[in-house]
Parts: structure tokens; C-alpha cells; sequence
């Protein structure tokens, strides 16, 4: 077997490692299948060894917004972020996991959800996590990138995939001893990217994720995502899943990022610096997050102007990788091949970036982004302008927005695909803009998926979008019709389930939760805020406990029954007249009241800006 120039101590790991699962294998397979498709424990050590082999030298070798063409080891240039466990809002209060090392994070537990803000770099944790099992000898790691599941007509299961991940990277074992080796508790599965799943498959994927972790339950389970408010609801399944969120570079971390980066010796230092005295507290937004750091060290190289607007920060962003410099052909300009000039090469992007983003797509085979492209040159009226071809290899190679990973292409980062959709929208006009983003929130809601996409429009032009986008949703939340609405409708509008769960230990001690249907709840909640009820604490408790007897009785259950764990009941269900219905209206009045008091502002102010228009006018 030809071997792969690794480092010394990963030989020897991954030697280590097939060992252990081709002897472990051969022993079960041996009394398990009459008709054996390996001659012995040496031929399956030798399968695993060129697995781990093949995928420790593609998987440690990473490409950066500043390093797009020439990969770098990932051991060089990754600066690791810590995580953080606790439910607090207050990050003091939470404890603090060194994840160097992927031993501090299987001692957390067998199944962890890993959340994060975009750009915070959990992607590239996930492969610095894949890359120290091997060095540690701890787990056979497999990294799955889920997005790869994103077909409507999805027909391939969860462990399918993952076999074919696999094959992919030289493994030769057969199907079936494959799943039966799960038993053996050697892996470690990195599922990356819950967050880009369209939601046609991401309930079915999170299913089947359940059931596997489940089933095999010896092995680690550890998911990446942009946090959703599933993860913490009781109903949703992933009630066994430890979440862990990704921290924020400290200053110290920030610091020794740059350092690593492999740029200019001359601008580094410069750079670092300035964080040193006081440009990471100025813009420590952008300074805690390793994306965003990047891209503020490439705005400082090309103009040393920090922009404190997020908006302003991505178009900065742009410009600099735009205008970007080969350092290495004595700072000349990368000759563009489409010869578009900025502003029509943003506008292009843009059409691209918003029509792939409505369309739930971040990657793409070629045929499709240039199928785009060419969509864009038509609607932009730039037909025989340039060629697709040209302008996509511009993305890929010259601006370094686009990467080409195998035969798919993807964004550098999911965040330029979303702040450039917002600039296509804010372009679009009132009734086409208020149209096309409603029903996009309908059909994607405001959380997981677009959180920052909606973020960023409503900065691009606050007013439009309160008129064209929030004011229709929040309308639309609380069935609002002629200046009346009722808070039971708002109820029956954004929940279709109420239920409790009650400890065990403690029956005094329960949770009651609300399952949220309208796409709008976290939209509303992002703009007004959570809104607490003004009665006192005393009633506040009175009234939990009113609520909570209303559900046992609906659900024909004793309250001091010790095998109790949850009970709900469908409002849908419910009678008109239950005295359960005057209980909830109290419980989400205030919140109720707040979005119908901004409905009323905002009428207000469409009301003062259609007279100054006509003042305007005459």
C-alpha cells in the first residue's frame, strides 16, 4: 500500500487506529457472516489504515479567504475557538471547554450539537476535531458535510451517505460489515452544516440522526449549526444532545489568529498592533469573529479604514477581495477575464447571490452556477457583455468568493451569498420586495436559515423594510383586519401545541412550552424583543400552576403520578370555551399587545411618509 507524506506522529495513529477496528471487526464478522468478503484481520487494517490515510491528508490541508489557491495545513494557520455549556444568557456564567483537543469534548458527552454565529468557524473546528482523532489515537472520525443531502427528492438514507463520504476517500469495506462495525463504538461522526439543510429533508435527516445515535449509541455524535430554538425545545427530539456554542476570540485568541495567517510579515505586525491598541475593543464585533477578523485584516491592508457598520463592513469586504492585489507578481491588480468594472460585477453577483439563496442552494455543479450566471446577464441587460464562463472563473480565482471543492462549487462563505441577496432585494420594489421576502419567511421562517440575510436587509434600509416586510408579517401574525385583532387568534395563529414536562425528582418543579407553526414568531420576536408579562410574580405562578392543572385534566392524567413525563394537547382540539383559552390569553397578552402597538407605529408612519411624499410632489 503506497503511503501518504504525513507527519510521523499521525503515521502511526492512523496505524494504531486501523489496527484496533481490523481486529475488533474480524472477531464479530467471523461468527456473524457465513460467506466472508475479507481474508482476515490484516486485509481490514489495511482498509481502514488507507481510509484514514486518504482523508487525514485532504481534510488537514485547508484553503482561507487569503490562501484560496495555495492550501495550508491545517495545524499551521487554525487559531481554536473555546465552547461553551450552560443554558444562562450570561456568557460569564457558562463554563468554558478548551476544545483544542477532542478528548475535552467527548468527555461532554456521545451526542453534542455545536452552535455558533456565521463566520465563527465551525466548519473548520469540525476539521480540526477530524484531524486530532487521528493525531490522538482517539476515534476513527468521519466528517459529513450534510448539504450534500439537499435534494428534494432525496433517496439515498442517512447511512448511505455516509458509506458513500467514505468510498469517496478510498474505503474499501463492504457495505454491510460497514454498519455492523458501528457497533464497535470506534467513531467518531462529524455532521457538518445542520443549518444548511433545506427544510424538505432536514426533519427526515434529524430523524434519522436520532435513530442512528440511538441504535449505536457507543459511538460520538457531534452536529454543527447556527443555533435554532429546537435544539432547546422538549418536543423536538434532540433532547439527549448536549449543545455547546462556539466563544468568541478573546483578544489574546485574535492575536495569535493573525499571527499564523502566512500573508506579510510587514502587515501583520502592523495589524496586530492595532489590535493591541485598541482596534479590538473599537470593532470587537468583527474582532471576535475569525471570518470577519479576515476579512477586517484585508480592509486594513487595503484602505487601514475599519467600517462600524455591518453592512458597510461587507461592502468594504467585497471591494478589498475585488480590487485584491497578488502579492506574490509585485502587488499588480488580478486582471478581471469578464473585464466588468465594479459596480456591474457586484450587480451580476448580487442577481446570482439572491435567486441561488431563494432557492435554498449554496453549492452548486457547474452547469447550474453557470446557468445562473447566465440568468443574471440577461435580467442585468448584459447578454453579450462577457461570458458566464469568464465571470465564474473571476468568482473562483481572481475575487475568491466561490470555491471549487471536488466538482461542486460552494461560497467561500455563506455570508456573502446572504448579504448580497439583501442588496439584490433592497433593489427590488415595494410591492415585488414585500411579496418576495414574506413568502420567503414563510416557507423558511426567520431562524435557523436567514437570520442574517433578514439582519442585513432590514440595515440596508430600515424604513422599507419595516413597511414592505415586518409590517405585513407582524399583520399577518396576529390576523390583524381593519384595525382589530384578538389575542386568541394571535395564540391559535402561532402555536399549534402547548404541553409540560415534570420532573421526576420534583413534581413541583415543571416547564410548560408552546410549539411554534408561524414562520413569523421569531421574525416578530427579533424586532419587538421578548416582551415579560407585567402581572406580579405571585399571579405569574398562580397562573403556571392553573395552566398546567388544565393539561393533566385535558390529558386525563394524574397530576401525582410518578411515571408522568410530558403531556400536550392540541389547540386545534380545544374548545372555544375551555377556561384553558383565558389562562393562555393571559400568559401572552402582554407579548399580544406589544406587536399590536408596533403595527399601530408603523401605520403611523406610512400615514406621515405618504404626506410628505405628497408635499413633495406638489
Amino acid at each position: 500500500m503506497t503511503k501518504i507524506d504525513i507527519s510521523k506522529v499521525a503515521g502511526v495513529a492512523v496505524a494504531e487506529l486501523a489496527k484496533s477496528m481490523g481486529v475488533s471487526l474480524w472477531e464479530k464478522i467471523k461468527g456473524k457472516f457465513k460467506k466472508l468478503k475479507v481474508k482476515n484481520e490484516i486485509e481490514l487494517e489495511g482498509i481502514f489504515s488507507e481510509y484514514l490515510q486518504k482523508a487525514y491528508e485532504k481534510i488537514s490541508k485547508v484553503k482561507t479567504l487569503l490562501h484560496n489557491h495555495d492550501p495550508k495545513d491545517i495545524h499551521d494557520i487554525y487559531e481554536c475557538v473555546d465552547l461553551l455549556l450552560g443554558n444562562s444568557r450570561q456568557k460569564k456564567t457558562k463554563k468554558k471547554i478548551s476544545a483544542n483537543e477532542c478528548f475535552n469534548l467527548f468527555e461532554m458527552g456521545h451526542k453534542l450539537l455545536v452552535t455558533g454565529t456565521a463566520g465563527i468557524g465551525k466548519s473548520m473546528f469540525f476539521k480540526h476535531c477530524f484531524v486530532n482523532c487521528i493525531d490522538k489515537n482517539a476515534k476513527i472520525p468521519i466528517l459529513i458535510e450534510l448539504r450534500g443531502l439537499n435534494s428534494p427528492n432525496k433517496i439515498i438514507s442517512l447511512m448511505d451517505y455516509i458509506y458513500q463520504t467514505m468510498e469517496n476517500m478510498d474505503f474499501k469495506l463492504a457495505r454491510e460489515y460497514f454498519e455492523y462495525s458501528f457497533e464497535f463504538g470506534k467513531y467518531a461522526i462529524f455532521f457538518d452544516g445542520f443549518d444548511e439543510l433545506n427544510e424538505l429533508v432536514s426533519q427526515e435527516i434529524k430523524k434519522e440522526i436520532i435513530d442512528m445515535s440511538t441504535k449505536y449509541s457507543d459511538n460520538y455524535y457531534i452536529i454543527s449549526s447556527r443555533h435554532d430554538e429546537q435544539f432547546s425545545e422538549q418536543t423536538s427530539g434532540w433532547n439527549d444532545f448536549i449543545e455547546l456554542q462556539c466563544d468568541d476570540l478573546t483578544k489574546k485568541q485574535a492575536i495569535s489568529m493573525i499571527k499564523k495567517l502566512d500573508y506579510n510579515d510587514k502587515l501583520q505586525a502592523k495589524f496586530i498592533a492595532a489590535l493591541k491598541t485598541g482596534i479590538y475593543e473599537k470593532h470587537e464585533e468583527f474582532a471576535k469573529n475569525p471570518l470577519l477578523l479576515t476579512i477586517m485584516f484585508m480592509i486594513f491592508d487595503d484602505s487601514a479604514v475599519i467600517p462600524s457598520k455591518l453592512v458597510d463592513f461587507f461592502e468594504f469586504a467585497f471591494s478589498a477581495l475585488f480590487h485584491k492585489h497578488d502579492t506574490r507578481k509585485g502587488g499588480f491588480e488580478r486582471e478581471k477575464l469578464s473585464k466588468l468594472d465594479y459596480s456591474d460585477f457586484k450587480n451580476v453577483f448580487a442577481h446570482f447571490c439572491f435567486k441561488s439563496f431563494f432557492n435554498g442552494l449554496h453549492e452548486f455543479r457547474e452547469d447550474e452556477i453557470i446557468n445562473y450566471i447566465e440568468d443574471a446577464k440577461l435580467k442585468i441587460g448584459f447578454k453579450d457583455k462577457f461570458k458566464a464562463q469568464d465571470f465564474l472563473t473571476d468568482l473562483k480565482n481572481k475575487v475568491c468568493v466561490i470555491v471549487l471543492d471536488g466538482l461542486k462549487y460552494h461560497f467561500a462563505h455563506r455570508s456573502f451569498q446572504e448579504y448580497f441577496a439583501a442588496c439584490y432585494a433592497r433593489n427590488l420594489d415595494d410591492k415585488i420586495q414585500s411579496q418576495a421576502v414574506v413568502e420567503w419567511i414563510k416557507r423558511n421562517g426567520s431562524g435557523r436559515r436567514g437570520s442574517l440575510f433578514i439582519k442585513l436587509l432590514s440595515s440596508l434600509e430600515p424604513l422599507r423594510f419595516e413597511k414592505n416586510v415586518l409590517l405585513v408579517a407582524l399583520k399577518e401574525l396576529v390576523c390583524y383586519n381593519d384595525g382589530k385583532a384578538n389575542c386568541k387568534k394571535y395564540i391559535r395563529n402561532t402555536f399549534d401545541e402547548i404541553g409540560c414536562e415534570v420532573s421526576n425528582k420534583d413534581k413541583s418543579r415543571f416547564g410548560i412550552w408552546y410549539r411554534v407553526v408561524s414562520p413569523f414568531d421569531r421574525l416578530s420576536r427579533q424586532f419587538i424583543g421578548n416582551q415579560f408579562s407585567k402581572i406580579s410574580v405571585g399571579e405569574w405562578k398562580e397562573n403556571q400552576k392553573l395552566i398546567l392543572e388544565c393539561l393533566f385534566e385535558l390529558c386525563d392524567v394524574d397530576a401525582n403520578d410518578s411515571k408522568i413525563e410530558q403531556c400536550k394537547v392540541a389547540l386545534s382540539d380545544l374548545d372555544d370555551n375551555h377556561k384553558l383559552w383565558q389562562l393562555l390569553e393571559l400568559e401572552n397578552k402582554n407579548y399580544f399587545d406589544a406587536i399590536i402597538k408596533k403595527i399601530k407605529e408603523l401605520d403611523a408612519l406610512q400615514d406621515e411618509k405618504t404626506f410628505d411624499s405628497l408635499l413633495e410632489s406638489l
